[in-house]
């Protein structure tokens, strides 16, 4: 019995750390191309932050898919809960400046939140106390996943506004910390 309990309970860990490692890459990849359609709406839209923000509330919507339940119902749950316990934006598409007006650069901060409670609770003992957003996000037991993606405008750029207003603008001008006012 003793045998048993000192090689289930490290396979049992192994197998959530692999399932939660699976699910962590469908995440970045699906983020990735909610990131690749908001950048093509910026770059047909003069880079337009309202337009970006619901190209990529859209596109992320196969992320928050599940039997018998509406994704967008799920998809604003989960960012709340995010929000509401970490004090951090679930996710910020900053538009970087770049050599040349003809390309859009943009960088996704997105939260990602484990399936399980026992990683959640090894991602906090991994964090840092910085005011980095990453160290931030894994202190609260959430993945930050970054994503940069340099995209041909097709449209001039329009600076809309030139710092983010709130915690709340999802779309914002140069570089920031997700927790930046």
């Amino acid at each position: 019995m003793a045998e048993l309990g000192l090689v289930l309970v490290p396979l049992l860990l192994l197998g959530v750390l692999i399932v939660e490692a699976a699910h962590w890459q469908i995440v970045q990849q699906l983020a990735y191309v909610a990131l690749l359609d908001a950048a093509r709406a910026g770059a047909t839209q003069h880079v337009q932050p309202d337009v970006m923000a619901r190209a990529f509330a859209h596109a992320i919507l196969p992320r928050f898919i599940h039997a018998g339940g509406d994704a967008r119902v799920a998809r604003d749950r989960a960012w709340r809960r995010i929000q509401q316990t970490s004090g951090l934006p679930a996710w910020r598409i900053e538009v970087l400046p770049s050599e040349s007006p003809s390309v859009l650069r943009t960088r996704l901060t997105y939260l990602h939140e484990p399936l399980t409670p026992l990683t959640r609770t090894l991602l906090r003992r991994f964090a840092r106390p910085t005011d980095d957003c990453a160290d931030r996000a894994l202190a609260q037991g959430l993945l930050a996943i970054r994503l940069e993606l340099h995209i041909e405008m097709h449209s001039p750029p329009i600076r809309w506004q030139t710092a983010p207003r709130s915690r709340d603008d999802r779309v914002v001008y140069g570089m920031t910390n997700c927790g930046d006012r």
